[in-house]
């Protein structure tokens, strides 16, 4: 049994493909995306819509990079892997593309904090100097310091100096739920919590609809997610980038531990 063992680890071992990151060379299963073979190597590539264990999306496009002999600069998320590929993950044209793609996301997307010096001094509670309004502040959102879209905003290094006019979508808030509240001005379609219900979940509680002609977040069935058939397992909060989604009775605390474990309802 050891024997049979070894021999199948080294023929996987064998299988694996080689390809050059950033001059760095790492090796990757066949059929794997360039994101996730980054991801697994310990390299960084920005992302906002995929999530390991889960389809690619293929929608934000802020995985994008160069590979050396191809057109145009595909997202890595859905380019899969072949051997000898090189990839250049952080040149100037790349970087100004993952720039120009988050000028239209925070173009509808609240980021009043997220070019002042004082975002990590400002509380909640505290007066603007900028005066900026109470729904463009990054510090009143419970997903403050844990927001994925701050996170990539910085790692850009952007100065958010934009073209683009800013567009408050002032939509309702959904705080009718029993779960969650729901803020769509925070959503960037980047569809992972419909994802997440219908590849992991297999629910199909939630879909992508549409409301004057902008894609929105909503029940697939029904006018809430309890006529929808939700089991409110909470994996559509968990992979939410931004604070669209949060559970109502802890939306301000973070995750006390981080349990691996085989239910689902954990």
């Amino acid at each position: 049994m050891e024997n049979r063992i070894n021999k199948g680890s080294y023929s996987s071992m064998s299988n694996q493909i080689e390809l050059n990151i950033d001059g760095q060379l790492i090796k990757a299963e066949p059929g794997t995306n360039i994101l996730q073979a980054a991801i697994d190597a310990g390299m960084y590539i920005p992302y906002l819509c995929y999530y390991p264990g889960m389809k690619s999306f293929g929608a934000c496009r802020m995985c994008v990079v160069e590979v050396e002999g191809g057109r145009g600069l595909p997202a890595s998320c859905t380019t899969p892997v072949s051997d000898g590929m090189v990839v250049n993950t952080n040149t100037d044209t790349v970087k100004d593309l993952r720039k120009d793609v988050m000028d239209l996301l925070i173009s509808e997307h609240p980021h009043g904090c997220l070019n002042c010096h004082r975002i990590d001094l400002c509380g909640p509670a505290d007066t603007c100097l900028r005066h900026v309004s109470v729904n463009d502040r990054c510090v009143t959102c419970p997903k403050n310091e844990r927001c994925e879209l701050k996170d990539t905003v910085r790692y850009l290094e952007m100065d958010l100096d934009t073209n683009f006019k800013y567009n408050y979508r002032n939509l309702p808030l959904k705080v009718d739920e029993p779960f969650w509240d729901m803020d769509l001005n925070l959503c960037i379609v980047c569809a992972r919590c419909v994802r997440v219900c219908d590849e992991v979940r297999g629910d199909n509680v939630l879909t992508l609809t549409d409301r004057a002609g902008k894609s929105l977040i909503g029940t697939s069935t029904g006018n809430s997610i309890l006529e929808s058939g939700c089991e409110f397992c909470g994996a559509c909060i968990d992979v939410c980038p931004t604070g669209a989604l949060v559970e109502k009775n802890h939306k301000w605390s973070k995750a006390a531990t981080t349990t691996s474990t085989v239910c689902s309802y954990c």
